[in-house]
Order: C-alpha cells, then structure tokens, then sequence
C-alpha cells in the first residue's frame, strides 16, 4: 500500500500509463477538493493491449475504485484543487510481480 497526494500548485500531477503488479487494486480517495482533472482513464479491455474504447472514472473523497490490477490505466492531469489517495494491492498468495501470462492464466 501507498498514499499519493496532488495539488495543482505541483509540476507533476498525473501518474502515467501503467500496470499495477497485483491482481487487484482498490483505489481509496480520502480527500477531493474543488478538483478538475484527475480522473483515473482504463485503456481497452483489462487483458488487452490498451487499444479500443477509454474509460474515465472520477474519484470522490469516501469512496474506493477497485479494479484489476493489470489493466492499462493512468491518471489524468489535475487542473484544479486537491486530490489524496491510498492505493493498496492485494495479490494472489502474496506474490507481488507476476508476469501477465500468469495473471492472465489465474484470472481464467
């Protein structure tokens, strides 16, 4: 687990595309203020390549967005406010960094 804070007075206020190394990732939002931007955008479908419709999730202080931890994602850039969040991984028998044949295979 880890916490991540933006503040649109910071230079850096996106997450790029990535993968989570886990299987399944809860996105917990515990502060949101006055925010524009920051959305969490999925890339085509969770076993994928990314390409193929996006999808934009928004997140609210209270609530958590849970998602497979391998699908393509990356956070928007925050354009106004505040925004805290604690990401926790949770993985299959405790191992962290599977390659995606495995996840694929375990999914299934």
């Amino acid at each position: 687990a880890f916490s991540l804070h933006y503040d649109s007075r910071q230079t850096d206020t996106t997450f790029n595309q990535h993968r989570d190394p886990s299987f399944v990732t809860i996105n917990v939002c515990l502060r949101s203020e006055n925010v524009v931007g920051s959305r969490v955008e999925f890339f085509g479908a969770w076993d994928g390549d990314g390409s193929g419709q996006r999808l934009r999730a928004e997140q609210r202080a209270g609530f958590a967005l849970v998602h497979r931890g391998r699908h393509l994602h990356q956070t928007t850039p925050l354009v106004k406010g505040i925004r805290s969040q604690a990401v926790l991984y949770w993985t299959r028998r405790g191992v962290v960094g599977d390659d995606d044949a495995t996840y694929l295979g375990f999914a299934e």
